[in-house]
């Protein structure tokens, strides 16, 4: 039986369900690797992905796209991921409210 594939719904942290997501497709998919991801998304750096896990680099509001086609997500999974990465990165308190209350209605 294959592990469940984790959802963006069920994190507050975008790079909590990026490391989640990583071991999932590492464990799933057997060519899966940062290289892989960089060519899916459209980064030159085979290393972007490992740098946004581990807090070194952020996603910009461009990069949200290409990471969402890199990790094959789609129509839900795809608006809570860039919610969550919005929120993570909202600099005014108005709109740290409506990301979080985009999560609220999940």
């Amino acid at each position: 039986m294959q592990p469940q594939r984790p959802q963006p719904s069920d994190f507050y942290d975008y790079r909590e369900y990026l490391r989640s997501m990583v071991r999932h497709l590492k464990a799933t998919q057997r060519a899966f690797s940062y290289r892989s991801f960089a060519r899916r998304a459209g980064f030159a750096s085979a290393s972007f992905l490992k740098h946004v896990v581990e807090g070194e680099r952020n996603l910009s509001p461009e990069s949200i796209g290409k990471f969402a086609d890199g990790l094959g997500l789609e129509g839900r999974e795809r608006e809570d991921f860039e919610t969550l990465v919005l929120l993570a990165h909202a600099r005014s308190e108005s709109d740290r409210s409506r990301y979080h209350a985009r999560l609220r209605r999940r």
